[in-house]
């Protein structure tokens, strides 16, 4: 959580190996390995290995990040949900899993991950076929989760998600991830809204002129704030929400 312009979204594409280190930074995980810009210390690690020395498909694989703004990649809503599916078959083949064996299975799978993103109404012949253009901003959003979601990813990275969102789509998108959550998917929520994070967070970091500042639980970020940035940030918003 923080202001905009203060480094989460890209420690976010640290995290996904878009962005990665700055000339200087030092890893053990990949000797010899020419870093092109990102983070400049600290570590990033994943399931206890350091994310340097990881094949940067399968860190991807294992960390479905979604961005604030849906692009289409496909033509029709099927494709785009059996688009990274297809990307990323060899690293499911490597895993014990196959593409599908016909259409009939493709498209049952992605039935399951449009009702997984609250699409239950795309989950027919004819919404497999719509453009993904012709989607409000809303069912966009919740393709693009869906999207991320055909990769059987670990955790979600969420960056922003619902920013460029008016209000009663929001609040569409929200159920969304807090179905998801509520079904035990990991989730790393990235967002400028002090209500958002309120409202969707376990815990809480605070990041300012790119660096985490301060960690901890929503009462404590929000009552008890032990950083400046932070006391000024909240300001009386604990006793807004009730804490």
């Amino acid at each position: 959580m923080g202001p905009s312009g203060r480094g989460k979204s890209t420690l976010a594409a640290c995290i996904t190996r878009l962005l990665d280190t700055t000339p200087g930074f030092e890893t053990n995980a990949a000797p010899g390995y020419k870093p092109q810009g990102g983070i400049q210390k600290g570590s990033i690690t994943f399931g206890g290995r350091d994310i340097y020395g990881m094949y940067p498909p399968f860190l991807r694989k294992k960390i479905g990040y979604i961005q604030q703004k849906f692009t289409a990649l496909e033509s029709s809503v099927s494709d785009e949900i059996l688009y990274p599916v297809r990307k990323h078959k060899l690293l499911l083949r490597a895993q014990g899993l196959h593409l599908f064996r016909d259409r009939e299975m493709e498209k049952q799978y992605a039935y399951k991950i449009l009702k997984m993103a609250g699409l239950e109404v795309f989950a027919n012949d004819e919404g497999l076929n719509r453009r993904p253009w012709s989607l409000s901003g809303g069912q966009q959003q919740r393709l693009n989760i869906a999207r991320t979601l055909g990769i059987g990813p670990d955790i979600l990275l969420c960056d922003e998600v619902t920013t460029a969102l008016d209000e009663e789509v929001k609040l569409y998108v929200q159920e969304t991830l807090h179905s998801l959550a509520a079904g035990k998917k990991p989730m790393l929520l990235i967002t400028h809204s002090r209500h958002e994070a309120f409202k969707m967070a376990g815990r809480i970091a605070v990041m300012h002129d790119g660096e985490i500042v301060e960690e901890g639980d929503v009462e404590q970020i929000f009552c008890d704030p032990q950083h400046d940035f932070t006391r000024t940030f909240v300001g009386n918003l604990g006793k807004e929400f009730g804490l």
